[in-house]
């Protein structure tokens, strides 16, 4: 389970959705699952389970994005109905374009990479473009679900890899299409299916590292930004400052769940 690889390797985590809210794939759980994410999901003392418990509206983190160093997004079908959208996913893909401008790493799983269409950084310029990308293939949309492409076809919705090349993206994938592929181009790390997300988790957690042997962000979410109000929006808005308020309480659940070896350094802020 990723969240298990950041959290152990000493980075706070929070979940957020478009929504606030938080659905599961039964497949994910269940038939696509190996069989420690398994016993994982079925532990409800697992931390996971408190992670989820406090789903944040994507929209409501703009204004604390400087408290933040990455952004990992899993994929599923559903990103691709939602994620190209600004009107579907507008807090999520400004939380992935100002993320990544500001020097944060953007890792995205499987479906998620759809986010990337029609994204823009501030000069216009795609964020994709000229950087080599994975992401669910064409070619396995109609094996998992026969007739799929037909029906997006219908809804104007283009698959994975169409669309990282419209944006100019040099799309890539494996021989074996279900088995781990990854890629890292500077701070954009991609995986092309459920089988590789630990991989992308961990590629993450490399460039984390880096930025802080750089002096660059901090190994937890930056909680002096978050009381600070963060940028856009006025410290006097109630909604801003009930969500600085329950990401200051995640910190203080969150301190209890993290490694022995990085307690310290975590309680420090």
């Amino acid at each position: 389970m990723p969240f298990e690889s950041f959290l152990s390797a000493g980075y706070d985590c929070v979940m957020c959705s478009e929504s606030g809210e938080f659905h599961v794939d039964e497949k994910s759980v269940t038939d696509l699952a190996d069989s420690h994410d398994k016993k994982t999901w079925n532990d409800k003392s697992h931390p996971i389970h408190r992670i989820i418990q406090r789903c944040y509206k994507s929209i409501d983190l703009l204004p604390f994005i400087e408290g933040f160093m990455g952004l990992y997004s899993a994929g599923g079908h559903g990103c691709m109905y939602d994620y190209p959208s600004v009107q579907t996913a507008k807090g999520g893909r400004e939380l992935v374009s100002l993320l990544f401008e500001r020097g944060g790493i953007v890792g995205l799983v499987c479906h998620a990479p759809a986010i990337l269409q029609g994204l823009k950084l501030s000069d216009g310029t795609s964020l994709v473009k000229g950087k080599q990308v994975t992401g669910f293939s064409t070619s396995l949309e109609n094996k998992m679900i026969p007739g799929i492409l037909d029906q997006w076809q219908e809804k104007g919705i283009v698959t994975v890899e169409e669309g990282i090349r419209r944006e100019g993206g040099i799309y890539k994938e494996a021989t074996n299409p279900m088995g781990e592929y990854v890629l890292v181009d500077g701070r954009l790390v991609t995986g092309e299916n459920p089988a590789s997300a630990k991989k992308v988790a961990s590629e993450m957690i490399s460039k984390l590292d880096s930025l802080l042997n750089i002096g660059v962000g901090g190994g937890q979410i930056d909680y002096q930004k978050i009381t600070g109000g963060g940028t856009g929006m006025s410290e006097s808005n109630t909604r801003t400052e009930n969500v600085s308020s329950s990401l200051l309480g995640d910190k203080n659940r969150l301190s209890n769940l993290l490694p022995e070896r990085v307690k310290e350094s975590f309680n420090s802020y």
